[in-house]
């Protein structure tokens, strides 16, 4: 995952509405895009879908997240990433970091669920 470099976020500044994403019959992934965009991640097998590099670590993850919060707080934007119905992540303008700053090195992340968020980058780098 490299999201390094311009992203035209302007695509979304105009978008509402949701999506729902199911596989194999079952809820895997809803989006909702209103005043913020609601990621909830609803079957962790959806992790298993997503391809990284084998020699990605945690420390990239973070980057990574640090690098996509920054443009979306320049672009005055908020992701909320959610499992299973739970607020896990904040990224982007609406985050107020705390303790979990020192973790992300950045105000652009506020980590709500410090559990969640483990088991989502383990699922991710498994």
């Amino acid at each position: 995952m490299n999201i390094r470099g311009n992203i035209p976020v302007e695509f979304f500044l105009n978008i509402r509405g949701n999506i729902s994403v199911d596989f194999n019959e079952s809820p895997l992934l809803s989006l909702d895009f209103k005043e913020d965009i609601v990621i909830d991640v609803l079957d962790l097998s959806f992790f298993n879908l997503v391809e990284t590099d084998e020699t990605l670590s945690f420390w990239d993850l973070i980057k990574d997240a640090r690098d996509f919060a920054k443009i979306l707080k320049e672009n005055k934007m908020t992701v909320i990433l959610n499992i299973k119905g739970k607020e896990t992540l904040i990224l982007g303008e609406k985050a107020k970091p705390s303790i979990s700053q020192i973790l992300s090195k950045s105000k652009d992340i506020e980590i709500k669920n410090i559990i969640q968020t483990a088991k989502m980058s383990k699922e991710v780098l498994d």
